[in-house]
């Protein structure tokens, strides 16, 4: 078995690299649509929570599998959803922020975890009386770049403020018509963060899915998606700062969901020195194997508690339906934005990157043996490449492109994926923010 990688194909160039904040045309996603064109968007905000999956997408399409694209628009995104029954398709979005500020609550002042008394119900908050006012919560913590973040459970928040659901984009078939649901979901203390940058209002993060958009369909007709979110034990609500993954079902076609596994973080200085530097488990993926089990990549990569913008990506595997995972180990020294991809020839493919992009596959029908990871764009320093090469770059300068890299699948034996690259020169030789695809193909 061979992996053999087409040449890259230009979607869309952007702005100048130098000139372009960090969000500004990056983070692309690519999606196999009902009638065989592909669709990417393409993330063109600042990189801010409140706009994370919620802000301006630039929109293109293919009809030649990904060999040239046009420009497209935002009602392709209903079709960019997974099947969930005869005509009809679902894509996981996120909720808006809550600017609670703005919305005039009574928000208690801030204070760190630490400075409570014994009479502080922080343990377990009584939930809000008053639909005007949010509860004490259980705490707080400053993350490494100041901000004030906050924890509660989502059953205390006041009445009407938010619901327990997940949000997905419905499009139907039949009708032509896309719409926004919402469907209940069963999670024991479902943890909810408020966060306050300075200077900025205090906002919070709505219960549901963050930029989750792997809905895959299970044995049985069930359906599950992953996604993550503040660490909260659903026996007993003990809350950690540091992300842990969350898996979840439905048995009934998308209609209601609960929560089915989680993976805590706990730090393994053995696997990685900087454990305890990271922030948890945050972007996920999972897969179905051909011997029944299911195996998921969790990434640890991230820097609110002060750890670089790299770090290992690990390996859980289910041999129960889902219900309990092993003891993550790490897959590779790097990863973030895991995707993984069972094809129909036996080969199951995952692909990750920061700082770099690789591409590694598996014939086992577990998921515990794999090949050696196949590079697609190199790990070191690419900042030479640079309009304005900088003395000694930052680390972005470094990997130049965001390396959130992702997949859709195009046939048997052969995926595409999307990605930037910030030093694609133009027509005048201008290195620009660039969006590329790329086929993979087993052979």
């Amino acid at each position: 078995m061979k992996l053999f990688l087409h040449e890259p194909k230009v979607v869309a160039r952007g702005p100048v690299c130098e000139e372009a904040a960090w969000g500004y045309f990056q983070f692309p996603r690519v999606h196999k649509l009902p009638d065989g064109r592909l669709a990417v968007w393409i993330h063109d905000e600042d990189d801010q929570p409140h706009t994370l999956g919620l802000g301006a997408k630039l929109w293109y399409v293919s009809e030649d599998e990904g060999e040239t694209w046009q420009k497209g628009d935002s009602s392709l995104a209903g079709l960019c959803g997974t099947e969930v029954s005869p005509g009809v398709r679902m894509l996981p979005i996120a909720k808006p922020v809550i600017d609670l500020t703005a919305l005039g609550l009574e928000i208690p002042p801030f204070r760190l975890a630490a400075y409570n008394v014994p009479s502080d119900r922080v343990e377990q908050p009584e939930k809000s009386a008053d639909p005007h006012k949010m509860p004490e919560g259980i705490g707080g913590v400053y993350d490494a770049f100041t901000s004030q973040d906050r924890y509660y459970y989502a059953d205390t928040l006041p009445e009407g403020l938010t619901e327990k659901t997940l949000r997905f984009l419905r499009y139907d078939e039949r009708t032509g018509e896309t719409s926004i649901c919402d469907r209940p979901v069963e999670w024991p203390y479902l943890p909810v963060k408020t966060y306050r940058q300075p200077d900025a209002p205090v906002r919070m993060l709505q219960p549901g899915l963050h930029e989750s958009d792997n809905l895959k369909r299970g044995p049985g007709g069930t359906l599950w998606v992953s996604t993550y979110r503040t660490a909260s034990d659903p026996e007993n609500g003990a809350l950690s700062t540091y992300d842990a993954a969350y898996l979840l079902r439905s048995d009934d076609g998308g209609d209601s969901w609960k929560l089915a596994a989680w993976q805590p973080y706990i730090p393994d200085t053995k696997a990685d020195k900087l454990a305890w530097w990271r922030d948890g488990f945050s972007e996920t993926d999972f897969e179905f194997m051909p011997d029944g089990s299911m195996i998921m990549l969790l990434r640890s990569t991230c820097v609110f508690h002060g750890g670089p913008e790299w770090g290992p990506l690990y390996f859980s595997r289910s041999a129960d339906g889902g219900k309990t995972w092993t003891k993550p180990q790490v897959f590779d020294k790097i990863g973030i934005l895991p995707q993984l991809r069972r094809l129909e020839c036996g080969v199951t493919l995952a692909i990750y990157g920061r700082p770099g992009i690789f591409v590694r596959a598996s014939e086992d029908p577990s998921g515990l043996r794999w090949e050696a990871p196949v590079e697609v764009m190199t790990p070191n320093d690419r900042s030479g490449l640079m309009n304005r090469p900088p003395v000694r770059p930052n680390f972005h300068q470094w990997a130049g492109s965001c390396c959130n890299v992702h997949a859709a699948i195009l046939g048997p034996n052969k995926i595409i994926i999307a990605y930037s690259d910030f030093y694609v020169p133009d027509e005048k030789g201008i290195k620009r923010k660039t969006i590329l695809t790329q086929v993979i193909e087993v052979r």
